[in-house]
């Protein structure tokens, strides 16, 4: 009987091996052949480059250049020349009237000296008819020389007169014509001035347009090389990534001890039929240490690691026991579905000290992962938490996921997550998480600890929105200064966050966190906020897939964040009493912004999503203020990566839901990766829980710059962003790629387009309008500001939060 196992097992794995080398064989054929076309387009670029440099758009450029400033010097010459023309025609004509008053002024001193040389002879002629000795008794004639005496000296004083008034003319003149030749001289002078600084600007030019041709010339050829690099990088890989799946079958080809080949040692939904009294998933405990073992050791030789995911967010179906040191692990999809197998949190006991092992989480489902880009599983060491105090980190080593060849039912095949980790102690419990976990249990313990807080207990109002379908609570808080006076806070702003609404994406958790310790500090800049506008905060909308350790849906197998357009009250209860909630609290008060926290499983950084408002020219890039706000005062933060289309596959989201039928302009889906930013100083460094709540902090900071009543830095961005965007963006039209198309999902769709293209010509085909307009919203920003004091520099600090060990699920939390 036994021996009749033995070779069924050996023939399913055979086959197994068959297919896992036909797929390995198909993958490096499409592989090699992808990445041998890219580099032959990357070097037809480049010789098209040298081609182009080659071909002398420079000199061409230079000649051109030169010629205009030859052209420009001639100009510059002939203006001198009729400059110099124009003042010896000006000098020429001052001489030559210069010379005719000369000649004009010695004839006139001619005739008159002639006329007082006549005058004097008549005088002379008439005395000497006189003798002394005749009588002067004739008076009549006396009369007449005196009045011919007076004649000759007016005649004198005239011709002094006319002397005096000819020099001053002449000098008149003179003047003048010096006048209009400086003047002349000035026109020439700045004439030639003008043409030194275009002379001056075409050479500037010419050096300018040399050196950006230079500058573009080495970036195309840095762009060329990092072009290269990355696709020799990439071939490398892919050869890296092929000899990692032939070592991982010869590996399973060449283990020795079939004892334990596909030893099955843990089931969390069967009892191990070799124990009695077995603990179930459904039986509630304490601690993980209250849970009797899967696997029962049979003796101190057996090594066997005892792996348990029966506590709070857990999630471990099956693990396998393939070789001395090595497991397969099986995750458990989420509650009533197939598919969505992502978030892992387990632990294992019975270590040995120096061992390494080594874990392939065998049927995730996505086609790519940040673990291929750097990411690395999360672990934490129970002894090494009591007494170091060392919390989660990365530690795990020879990290990869790829394909592994087994096919799904009508789709591509499943993925492998493998690393191996090396254990530093004997007998102690080591947990494994793909993120850092935040449970149920750990929300209830900090909003009870912010009720206790005499002082924060006055800022909050801690409210059950509904019961989920298990019949656990949904909670809200609202932060605000309450006063005793309704219509001091019925004028206030109103903020709307949530988080959790996908329970495997744990740093929404740390987000808020970072967002409720802001809010409830005392410090200046949340007394603030406090005191002019309301927060309506959401820390967990899906409890019951965060207990039962989901990755995105919730007790009904359902994504609420695709159900916020129809949602029903009995599958979907979080998402129908906040839709309403919402409804409610827009129609008491004026919301200036939505935000939705989750997490991207295959992009880096923190950015966000938000809703284009290109039907309202009002409004037109007015929802690109708000994260321009974030990149500028958080370092994670990227703008570049936020998108602000609305798809019509995302039409049931919080966001567009929210943006549209609630109308709240600024309605944002904020995603923080899993791995951590992909520029600056930080770049292959993974976020840490700090980040993420700093993060937070970061968003309720921005608030406040948004909401300043000088709107100088908010004018100043929107400025920006229109020269930025002189026209409508790209990516209105686009498609976005935001996390909440998984991988199944994805995949069915593919299948449906596919099968759906089979009898349809492409004039059949009709284009579908993506961009959605804001013009019927009738949504106003150009509300008056709050009128706020202004605030400190100061800001809220955060302290890191000590990671606990969970405790086991919530009763009546059962596994679908």
């Amino acid at each position: 009987m036994d021996e009749r196992h033995d070779s069924q097992r050996i023939l399913r794995f055979s086959n197994n091996l068959d297919s896992l080398t036909e797929t390995m064989a198909s993958t490096k054929k499409q592989t090699v052949i992808r990445y041998e076309n890219t580099l032959a387009s990357l070097q037809e670029k480049f010789a098209e480059m040298e081609n182009t440099r080659r071909s002398g758009t420079i000199e061409e450029q230079l000649r051109a250049i030169t010629a205009t400033f030859s052209e420009t010097k001639l100009e510059n010459e002939t203006s001198v020349a009729m400059f110099t023309q124009t003042t010896r025609q000006l000098d020429s004509r001052l001489r030559q009237t210069l010379n005719s008053m000369g000649k004009e002024r010695d004839e006139g001193r001619c005739r008159m000296e002639k006329a007082l040389d006549g005058r004097i002879g008549l005088v002379e002629d008439t005395r000497r008819k006189f003798s002394p000795a005749q009588s002067f008794t004739n008076k009549t004639l006396l009369t007449d020389l005196d009045r011919l005496a007076k004649e000759c000296e007016a005649l004198v004083s005239g011709g002094r007169r006319a002397d005096h008034a000819f020099e001053e003319t002449i000098a008149r003149d003179i003047t003048e014509l010096r006048a209009g030749m400086k003047r002349s001289l000035a026109v020439a002078q700045r004439r030639r001035n003008e043409m030194r600084s275009k002379f001056e600007a075409v050479v500037a030019g010419l050096d300018e347009a040399m050196a950006r041709e230079a500058s573009d010339r080495r970036e195309s050829e840095h762009t060329l090389c990092g072009l290269v690099e990355s696709a020799c990088y990439r071939v490398s890989r892919a050869k890296a990534l092929e000899e990692v799946i032939q070592r991982h079958l010869l590996a399973d080809v060449e283990r020795k001890s079939r004892s334990t080949m596909n030893t099955l040692v843990y089931d969390v939904d069967e009892a191990n039929p070799r124990v009695r009294n077995q603990t179930m998933p459904h039986d509630r405990v304490h601690t993980v240490e209250d849970l009797v073992p899967w696997w029962i050791s049979t003796g101190d030789d057996d090594d066997t690691l005892l792996f348990e995911s029966r506590f709070e967010s857990g999630n471990l179906g099956q693990a396998f026991r393939v070789a001395d040191n090595e497991y397969n692990l099986y995750l458990h999809a989420d509650t009533n579905t197939k598919g969505h197998t992502q978030w892992y949190y387990f632990s294992v006991k019975n270590t040995k000290r120096d061992a390494t092992v080594k874990f392939n989480i065998v049927n995730l489902a996505k086609p790519d992962s940040l673990y291929n880009y750097g990411m690395r599983p999360l672990v934490l060491s129970k002894q090494q938490m009591d007494g170091a105090n060392i919390g989660w980190r990365r530690a795990c080593r020879n990290v990869c996921y790829f394909a592994n060849g087994v096919r799904r039912r009508g789709s591509s095949s499943y993925y492998t997550l493998t690393f191996t980790y090396d254990f530093k102690s004997d007998g102690d419990t080591v947990y494994f998480a793909h993120c850092y976990p935040y449970t149920r249990t750990d929300l209830t313990y900090y909003l009870d600890r912010l009720e206790l807080n005499p002082r924060i207990r006055q800022h909050i109002r801690r409210r059950a929105l509904c019961r989920t379908i298990s019949g656990d609570v949904c909670e809200t808080v609202t932060i605000s200064s309450f006063t005793n006076d309704p219509d001091a806070l019925r004028k206030r702003r109103g903020l709307v966050i949530s988080a959790r609404v996908h329970p495997g994406e744990t740093q929404s958790s740390w987000m808020m966190k970072g967002v409720l310790d802001y809010l409830t500090a005392d410090t200046p800049d949340a007394r603030l906020l406090r005191d002019n506008f309301v927060f309506k905060i959401i820390p967990m909308m899906n409890p019951d897939g965060v207990v039962l350790g989901n990755y995105r849906c919730n007790l009904a197998g359902n994504d609420l964040n695709r159900q916020w357009m129809r949602p029903d009250e009995r599958l979907h209860p979080t998402v129908f009493n906040l839709k309403a909630a919402i409804e409610r609290f827009t129609e008491a008060r004026d919301v200036i912004l939505f935000c939705d926290l989750h997490g991207h499983s295959r992009k880096k950084n923190i950015f966000m999503y938000g809703c284009n408002n290109s039907g309202n020219p009002d409004l037109r890039l007015k929802e690109r203020i708000f994260p321009k706000l974030l990149n500028a005062n958080a370092p994670s933060f990227s703008f570049e990566d936020c998108s602000f289309k609305v798809q019509k596959s995302k039409d049931s989201t919080a966001r567009v839901v929210v943006w549209r039928a609630l109308r709240v302009m600024n309605s944002f889906t904020m995603e923080a990766s899993f791995c951590g930013p992909s520029y600056g100083r930080d770049d292959g460094f993974h976020f840490c829980q700090r980040t993420f709540e700093e993060m937070g902090s970061v968003l309720c900071e921005s608030i406040l710059d948004y909401c300043d009543p000088d709107t100088t830095r908010v004018d100043a961005i929107h400025q920006e962003l229109s020269l930025q965007y002189p026209v409508e963006p790209d990516d209105v039209m686009m498609e976005d790629s935001e996390d909440s198309d998984d991988g199944d999902a994805k995949e069915g769709k593919k299948k449906k387009e596919k099968v759906g293209k089979k009898g349809k010509s492409k004039k059949g085909k009709k284009k579908r309008k993506i961009a959605r307009t804001f013009s019927d919203m009738g949504a106003d920003d150009t509300k008056e500001a709050v009128e706020v004091r202004p605030r400190s520099l100061s800001a809220a600090t955060t302290r890191e939060r000590p990671s606990r060990l969970k405790t086991g699920p919530r009763k009546g939390k059962k596994r679908g």
